[in-house]
């Protein structure tokens, strides 16, 4: 899916090269790449396997077997615009004192319909991104994964992904950015495509997410000081105490399924977290 996309990339071709990290796929991502490659001999592309498991690993490899100075990062159920790398080039020139930026993330579901139980609060576990057409600082959180670039640097200077964090490595680098204090831009121009299989957004699906999402936080902090660890349980019980108030307002509202998908998914965040949380 992603490589059906990187053909019609209207850059230089001399300007950007395409590393696929093979993470112990069961699929045909081989023989996709073999296809890609054959297809177009004027691309510069590798696939490189990684055998340690989860995206922490595999990006770590990417961050290795790249050549450029700029590292973009796009996961292998997104597509990407045609403006897409010279929209990065473009915004590195423009903004020179910032390492790490970020774009839209727009959902492109199954059935074509978003869920009914979407809402501007359950943006988060669909990855979708979209602050409007300004470029300015990222105006809250950070990038998501399949769409986040950096300066080589920053993994020089910081360090690079936890490769023990399946789900956070992403939330992890830029929690380090921010507490060095660098500067997260987010280029509307910089677009990308996510796919979302019918699958995914079931009941079920959103209960399962909200549960490893919780899981992989608490792996993330178990080093840090008790007081941090604790700061962060206390987050989270406020968030689902939110998410109950605001779910019953969806409710009062007659969108029930809002309400009923918030408060899973954060009780089963909440949930996730206090079973995995240590005060050792």
């Amino acid at each position: 899916m992603c490589l059906s996309s990187i053909p019609a990339i209207s850059a230089d071709k001399s300007l950007y090269e395409i590393v696929v990290i093979n993470n112990n796929c069961t699929d045909n991502t081989d023989e996709l790449c073999k296809k890609f490659a054959q297809e177009n001999p004027d691309i510069l592309f590798r696939q490189i396997p990684e055998k340690n498991q989860g995206l922490g690993f595999a990006r770590n490899r990417g961050i290795t077997e790249a050549k450029g100075d700029i590292i973009s990062f796009i996961d292998d159920d997104a597509e990407v615009t045609p403006h897409f790398a010279d929209s990065i080039i473009q915004a590195f020139k423009q903004y020179p004192h910032y390492n790490a930026m970020g774009g839209k993330v727009l959902p492109i579901f199954e059935n074509k319909e978003e869920p009914r139980w979407m809402s501007k609060y359950m943006s988060g576990p669909i990855s979708k991104i979209d602050f409007g057409e300004v470029t300015r600082n990222f105006p809250k959180k950070y990038p998501v994964g399949c769409n986040m670039i950096f300066r080589r640097g920053v993994f020089e200077k910081y360090g690079n992904f936890k490769g023990e964090l399946s789900r956070s490595d992403d939330k992890d680098m830029f929690l380090r950015l921010k507490k060095h204090r660098e500067k997260v831009l987010y280029v509307p121009e910089i677009v990308v495509y996510h796919h979302i299989p019918a699958d995914r957004i079931t009941y079920k699906s959103i209960l399962n997410l909200g549960y490893s999402s919780g899981r992989f936080e608490a792996t993330r902090i178990k080093e840090q000081k008790l007081w941090h660890r604790i700061s962060k349980m206390v987050e989270l019980i406020f968030k689902f105490a939110a998410s109950l108030f605001i779910g019953c307002l969806f409710f009062v509202l007659l969108k029930p399924e809002k309400g009923r998908f918030l408060i899973a998914y954060m009780y089963n965040m909440m949930t996730g977290f206090l079973r995995n949380f240590s005060i050792a």
